[in-house]
């Protein structure tokens, strides 16, 4: 174990996520083992969640954050489903990721290198012409530690309209990013996608706001990356 960070005074909670960090599910026991690398920590470990949990017994629809603890002689990581307060281990302590366990309790996947996420894409939103701001939940896209989300967006129309785009927002009433396309468009161009990718910082813990604009308009976005 690299004790550095320790003998030098900083605690690991102040540290930025470690660059040679991997996490990924386990090839052969993907749906309930994350493996977790890092050479910089000579972490080489698999966690399992019937074995690895701090308290408690698995439960579905849930986030298990990875928690790394550095003891004297050793480092301890455990899943847990407490994103704040993990069950103390030592005094240095620190989320390195987190897994999602979805309705059928596996593991979805996950592939991490360091604080750069990308796992299988997540529909949050799917709907036709909104009357003003809605609220998307991210829940089972990115964990609360994440800072930062992207994916991708198909946005058409049903019928003929003016216009055809959506508008995303990192907290209610606030500043609006806007995708899609404000051009006059013809009857021809019904069903036609336009595609492309998203990206939006985090500021309230997964959740995003979000407005379809355009009569008869659909937009269909999907999450696929995230930072924490």
């Amino acid at each position: 174990m690299n004790f550095n960070k320790v003998e030098f005074g900083y605690n690991i909670r102040d540290l930025s996520i470690p660059r040679d960090l991997v996490i990924k599910n386990n090839e052969t026991n993907p749906i309930f083992q994350i493996d977790v690398n890092c050479s910089s920590l000579d972490i080489s470990t698999t966690l399992d969640i019937n074995n690895d949990l701090d308290t408690g017994t698995e439960a579905a629809d849930t986030w298990y954050y990875i928690w790394i603890f550095i003891m004297p002689n050793e480092v301890i990581l455990k899943l847990s489903a407490n994103d704040t307060t993990p069950a103390g281990e030592g005094a240095y302590w620190k989320i390195l990721g987190a897994v999602y366990n979805d309705s059928t309790s596996n593991f979805k996947t996950i592939d991490q290198v360091s604080n750069y996420v990308t796992t299988d894409a997540v529909a949050i939103i799917n709907e036709s012409s909104t009357l003003g701001e809605r609220v998307a939940d991210l829940s089972s896209f990115i964990p609360k530690t994440a800072k930062k989300a992207k994916g991708r967006y198909a946005v058409y129309k049903t019928a003929a309209a003016s216009h055809r785009f959506f508008t995303i927002s990192s907290k209610s009433g606030g500043t609006q990013k806007v995708y899609g396309s404000h051009d006059n468009e013809t009857p021809s161009d019904v069903n036609t996608q336009l595609l492309g990718e998203w990206s939006l910082n985090i500021f309230e813990p997964q959740t995003l706001y979000y407005d379809v604009n355009g009569n008869n308009t659909t937009a269909q976005v999907y999450g696929t990356e995230y930072e924490i």
